[in-house]
């Protein structure tokens, strides 16, 4: 008997979550077996390296450290996809992601970020403060022309064909107000939740940060408003009713929750790599110049991983992923919430 399409979904979901969480556990594990036979970094053992840091908790088979991560990282990665496609009833947010990813310019991006991996990861060492400074040049310019480029109406009403390449003016009070004005008091509300919160506790915090939330979504919500012409009253009136409908609010922030979800999968290698570097590392690498030894193999790539990819070569990695995101939310905005209609302020149409 055949399943349904609803089973066949959850079951689609389930095994999405399984490979996320697989790639998440993948990363500490690595580490902690990349330093198994070398000794513990606390001397709690002669030859389990960063299983000295689990022995803390637990001395029982290594095999349940494994199968624990991964079924709490599954569980986890389950519950975001749950939240945001309950949020996302009518799956807009997801057609929008699909979309975007079907830009021609974000599948260059992928390319080239693909590119750029290789070349550092066999560019000779001496040449890792050059790529350096080049890679800081090449995350920089996206990011400040991004705004311009995924705003742009005519490319978010493109159904097919998607070039994504050029860029959109919204005049110049729209640009400093979008691009410098609201970020900055999107900022400055968050500073001003942290110095409410103080040094009031996690429950202080966590009230603060669910009141700071709203504000900034309400100010990202404004600026979209007034980049696509929408900067008067009346017309801005008629804008806030539609990007203030509770279906397209659920599908925006279902967007965050999925960037969420992204955003763990690239804190992964980068708070295990980052971790290596700081308190693992040095102790390691110091003895093998002492003893004369080779470092396990894991650990010898792992290491490799972390120097050639430290800072803006690494940072560069994460360009499709925000550019992908701005495409998505843009159309989310503009053709879901604002009906594909400039207002009367537009810019360059």
């Amino acid at each position: 008997m055949a399943s349904s399409p609803a089973r066949s979904g959850r079951v689609k979901v389930w095994a999405i979550a399984a490979a996320c969480a697989l790639w998440v556990a993948l990363w500490p594990l690595s580490l902690l077996e990349g330093t198994r036979g070398s000794p513990g970094l606390l001397d709690l053992s002669r030859d389990r390296g960063a299983y000295d840091f689990v022995a803390i908790l637990y001395r029982g088979p290594d095999v349940v450290v494994h199968l624990s991560l991964f079924l709490v990282a599954w569980l986890a990665f389950r519950a975001m996809f749950g939240l945001a496609l309950w949020l996302d009833r009518e799956r807009r947010m997801v057609a929008a992601a699909r979309w975007a990813l079907r830009v021609h310019s974000v599948r260059w991006s992928f390319a080239l970020v693909a590119i750029w991996a290789i070349v550092v990861g066999v560019a000779p060492a001496t040449w890792r403060e050059p790529l350096g400074r080049v890679a800081a040049v090449l995350v920089f310019l996206p990011m400040l022309a991004a705004h311009f480029i995924t705003g742009r109406p005519q490319t978010l009403l493109q159904a097919g064909d998607v070039g994504g390449w050029r860029p959109w003016w919204p005049g110049w009070r729209a640009a400093v107000l979008v691009v410098v004005g609201l970020p900055l008091l999107s900022d400055g509300v968050e500073v001003l939740g942290a110095i409410v919160a103080g040094p009031g506790g996690w429950a202080v915090e966590a009230v603060s940060a669910s009141a700071v939330f709203p504000l900034q979504i309400a100010i990202d919500l404004m600026a979209a408003a007034v980049w696509f012409g929408y900067g008067r009253t009346p017309a801005f009136a008629r804008a806030w009713r539609g990007l203030c409908r509770p279906d397209f609010l659920r599908s925006y922030l279902a967007g965050y929750v999925f960037l969420g979800i992204a955003t763990c999968l690239a804190l992964a290698p980068i708070l295990v790599l980052g971790v290596l570097l700081v308190y693992i590392a040095p102790q390691y690498e110091d003895m093998a110049r002492t003893t004369g030894s080779e470092l396990p193999a894991v650990l010898q790539a792992l290491l490799r991983l972390a120097h050639r990819f430290d800072g803006p070569a690494g940072h560069l990695l994460l360009l499709p992923l925000l550019l992908a995101f701005g495409f998505a939310e843009r159309r989310l905005v503009f053709v879901n919430g604002l009906g594909g209609e400039l207002g009367p302020e537009a810019g360059s149409r």
